[in-house]
């Protein structure tokens, strides 16, 4: 009975330090998504201030940031270039026409029923493909 008892005080420590582990990988966790929301909410900030900086200075950039606003107009040209692509490759007023579904109707080989699908819809076996 002894080793019963060392068994059960050893299996209950396992499970206590098992349980303190979890604590603190769960508090880890949330402190780890906590920094990432954080971060996350500054990039969103520095986009902004970024932003507002570009407008503000668009007609007369710094000249270490000249590099970097020529890029963005760049970006906007080739942005302009799609679009007016996109807008003389497909007709201003054309109705799309919906795709047609051809469905094959074919006789179940188990149960002799018409189907259309992948398993017969009256027995449920499995067709195969030919």
């Amino acid at each position: 009975m002894a080793f019963l008892k060392d068994f059960s005080k050893t299996l209950s420590s396992v499970a206590q330090t098992t349980a303190t582990k979890t604590k603190e990988l769960a508090g880890t966790a949330k402190i780890n998504l906590a920094i990432a929301a954080e971060e996350r909410e500054i990039n969103k900030h520095f986009t902004a201030l970024g932003e507002w900086y570009y407008e503000t200075n668009n007609a007369n950039p710094d000249p270490a940031v000249a590099e970097t606003f020529a890029a963005i107009e760049a970006c906007y040209a080739k942005i302009e270039q799609l679009k007016a692509t996109d807008a003389a490759s497909s007709p201003q007023n054309a109705e799309a026409e919906p795709e047609t579904v051809v469905e094959i109707e074919i006789t179940c080989p188990s149960c002799g029923e018409p189907t259309t699908g992948a398993f017969c819809s009256a027995c449920g076996k499995k067709l195969e493909d030919e």
